[in-house]
């Protein structure tokens, strides 16, 4: 059977963190494109636990995250990684909104706590902006909803993905404000409803299928 939405759990601090982490991390998937390229390398080979990622979008441009390093601590104890960065300048915590830490040479020593991990841009992340001018106000309702939502703004494009960023259905065409939209063939469950209007304005908001 479907596992029952456990709204409790928002309330506890430990449970709360977890979510916040991967609705981080879904919304970077979703809205930042070199979380899509085929230009990676991966060490995952060390017995200690330490593990890295590295990625690089070729066709990045202006504000484009062009580089990114991701490090992971999967030992019981604290460590240091050594790590070649892409370039030398400043660097950006992707899972911080507010971080930022300054590179000094491709070669860094990184500590990490056992069980954390860092997600390093060359670039500040859309979602870090908060004058980010191409973000859309847009509201969704009813939310939750049984069949059916509507939006309150007129936009071009509306996808759905599943909470683990799988891309299940696309609307195009014209839909104006209050347009309602079909869901009734998808299960309960939460999802998430990526709006754009025709001035390349977006909007990533949840929506839960009761």
């Amino acid at each position: 059977d479907a596992k029952p939405i456990r709204w409790e759990y928002l309330s506890n601090p430990n449970r709360k963190a977890i979510y916040d982490t991967w609705s981080r991390l879904i919304e970077l998937k979703l809205n930042e494109d070199i979380f899509k390229t085929e230009n990676f390398n991966i060490d995952l080979g060390n017995s200690n636990g330490l593990k890295s990622i590295q990625l690089t979008l070729d066709s990045a441009t202006g504000n484009d995250i062009k580089y990114v390093t991701i490090l992971g601590n999967f030992g019981v104890t604290s460590q240091s990684l050594n790590t070649n960065f892409q370039e030398t300048g400043t660097w950006y915590d992707l899972m911080d909104q507010s971080g930022s830490t300054t590179i000094a040479g491709t070669t860094n020593s990184i500590n990490l706590e056992p069980g954390t991990f860092k997600i390093y841009g060359n670039k500040p992340a859309i979602l870090n902006v908060e004058s980010f001018k191409t973000r859309l106000d847009l509201k969704l309702f009813p939310n939750p909803t049984n069949n059916s939502f509507s939006v309150s703004k007129n936009i071009n494009t509306l996808k759905v993905y599943t909470i683990t960023g799988k891309l299940i259905k696309t609307f195009k065409g014209d839909f104006q404000k209050g347009h309602d939209f079909d869901i009734s063939n998808l299960k309960q469950s939460l999802y998430l409803i990526k709006a754009t209007n025709n001035l390349d304005e977006a909007s990533t908001i949840k929506l839960v299928k009761i």
